[in-house]
């Protein structure tokens, strides 16, 4: 008879019956062991026969009865083993594998396997979703420890290659979201809620449970599957448990919790998700009630201290810009001391990692609060904070494209200094650095279309443009010989958010007025932000520049840098303010009330 996997899938069954319903010692015709140590046999070396594919359906059966027999066996024999022995027999059973993990780091995705084996089954997940958990329970054993072997693999291929976690253009595969990983990942959720919001508890593995959780979230690539499968929803409900509630809800959960959130936010699906169930919101009802129980970053305690970067990382990120910019200082301003100190820190590592945390996570967070000018000059302000920046910038885009890791460094460092370039008091030591001039003069000649590359080039061209050394060839400064020289020539400023307001204006000023009306969305082809030739010649050749001065205008930096290039050229502008309440930012004020 031919053997397959479902004649060796029947013996299995077989013996898993004899096993656990039976005596595997009693003697029958034609064992099923002995079947089945005879069918492995015929079908090993592989025949030419049997798939790759069918090889690892039948190794994953082969794992799931070597799971379910030794849970079994356990199980046998807990009732006469003291709870210390068996607690000590599964640390001794994890330890191994770790260890095994740590020195032969090439089963790390057997050992994640064979874990996901046990999460996924239907006796997991029906253990997982059972509101009446009656301990002692072997399922909690079992679940503890498959969740440590499974976050201890992910941390050991982490920290071997750290880029499978920052990687934007490569998700690994050894997890991906199909029916049975989006069953269980819903069925960690309801566990959770169990010991959360009803407090049950006997759900023990939540600890265990989170650090799994932890570990993928922080893989970029397997964000979206979190965010799928309704994480973004029951974060808020877990940070929304009041202090009186729940005492026993120690700060070493919470980091985990906020650890949990910051890894969704580094993904765009992650924010929007996050913020659709007013996240912000419940992070400050958060602080507000546990504020006597936050570390103060005073103290020596850098555990503590993690907990604070970590909360006010995923806040950060959480913000919009216009948001950000109405942040006051004194609500970060000691964190932000924490953050710059770890930043130096990290770039001191050879590991660049700093805590739990790598250099290009802080980097990414003042990439992100630099947005904020009072926060941009307190940043820059401290001793040689400003220098450390630019030789970093240097020092990283030299080997810019040599591992993803200094590609996202460098990228945020361009974000930073592009940013510093806006303010007056910087500019003039910015343009004095010939080599970063010239640096990031090459930067807009590179040619990748890489995600990374063309955001840097974008940046490199804000630079350049503040900095009064973006060259426009002669055609693109000529006047056009087609134009009429006695119109008025108007140039239509705006932020990209606010484009259905624009076309409403501009479809009036067209009936009123017989000038010319240069707008992105009717002079160019396809309207980009950094079609920065094209809207720096419409603001040369212009007379009048009409700024539709919003929120969203006044946070951009590519409006920004419109009216500092206007201003220069001293061109008069004309701002259109949406609603008599709003006031524009002071640097809008400086820049174009002269001449308003």
């Amino acid at each position: 008879m031919a053997v397959n996997n479902d004649t060796i899938i029947d013996s299995l069954h077989q013996l898993e019956t004899l096993l656990f319903h039976g005596n595997i010692l009693d003697e029958v015709e034609s064992h099923p062991l002995i079947s089945l140590r005879d069918q492995l046999k015929s079908i090993y070396p592989k025949p030419d026969s049997r798939t790759i594919d069918e090889d690892k359906k039948l190794i994953a059966d082969l794992n799931y009865f070597e799971i379910n027999s030794l849970y079994h066996l356990i199980k046998q024999y807990s009732l006469i083993v003291p709870s210390t022995l068996l607690t000590a027999l599964f640390d001794v059973i994890r330890l191994k594998i770790c260890i095994n993990m740590e020195t032969y780091p090439s089963v790390c995705d057997y050992y994640f396997d064979w874990s996901l084996t046990y999460l996924v089954a239907d006796s997991t997940i029906n253990y997982l979703i059972d509101a009446k958990h009656v301990l002692p329970n072997m399922d909690e054993y079992f679940l503890a420890l498959f969740s440590r072997i499974g976050h201890q693999s992910v941390c050991t291929k982490s920290r071997i290659s750290y880029s499978m976690s920052i990687s934007h253009k490569n998700t690994p595969t050894f997890f991906q979201l199909n029916d049975s990983t989006e069953r269980l990942l819903q069925a960690f959720i309801i566990y959770l809620n169990n010991y959360f919001l009803n407090n049950h508890q006997q759900c023990e593995s939540h600890f265990r449970i989170l650090n799994w959780l932890l570990n993928m979230t922080d893989i970029y690539g397997f964000v979206p599957y979190f965010v799928k499968t309704g994480f973004p929803n029951a974060l808020p409900q877990w940070i929304s448990i009041k202090q009186d509630e729940r005492k026993d809800i120690s700060l070493e959960l919470w980091d985990f919790i906020f650890g949990i959130l910051y890894n969704l936010t580094r993904h765009w699906s992650g924010v929007e998700a996050l913020n659709k169930f007013k996240m912000i919101d419940t992070l400050k009802q958060w602080k507000e009630q546990y504020a006597l129980r936050l570390p103060v970053v005073e103290d020596d305690n850098e555990y503590d201290k993690e907990i604070l970067i970590t909360y006010y990382l995923a806040y950060l990120t959480l913000l919009e810009p216009k948001e950000l910019k109405r942040e006051s200082i004194s609500n970060v301003q000691t964190i932000l001391d924490y953050i710059l100190e770890q930043t130096i820190q990290a770039f001191n590592s050879t590991s660049l990692f700093c805590g739990p945390y790598n250099v290009c996570e802080f980097l990414e967070g003042l990439a992100k609060m630099v947005v904020n000018d009072t926060f941009l000059i307190y940043i820059i302000s401290r001793e040689n904070i400003y220098e450390l920046f630019i030789e970093k910038f240097l020092l990283f885009n030299a080997v810019c494209e040599s591992t993803i890791l200094n590609t996202i460094i460098c990228s945020s460092l361009y974000t930073i200094i592009w940013s510093i370039s806006f303010q007056p008091e910087y500019s003039m030591k910015l343009k004095s650095n010939d080599k970063l001039i010239s640096t990031v003069e090459q930067r807009v000649k590179n040619q990748s279309n890489d995600e990374y590359a063309l955001e840097m080039k974008r940046v490199a061209k804000g630079i350049l443009f503040n900095l009064d050394y973006l060259q426009m060839d002669a055609q693109a400064t000529a006047v056009d010989p087609n134009s009429d020289d006695n119109q008025i020539k108007v140039m239509v400023s705006y932020a990209h958010r606010d484009v259905t307001f624009c076309k409403k204006i501009v479809t009036k000023l067209q009936i009123h007025f017989q000038g010319d009306i240069w707008v992105d969305f009717n002079k160019l082809s396809v309207s980009h932000e950094d079609d920065w030739e094209d809207i720096a010649k419409a603001i040369s050749q212009c007379d009048v520049i009409l700024m539709i001065v919003t929120e969203n205008y006044c946070s951009s930096k590519s409006c920004r840098r419109e009216v500092i290039h206007a201003d220069k050229r001293n061109k008069r502008m004309i701002p259109i303010y949406q609603g008599n309440d709003y006031k524009a930012e002071d640097w809008f004020e400086i820049r174009a009330g002269s001449a308003t």
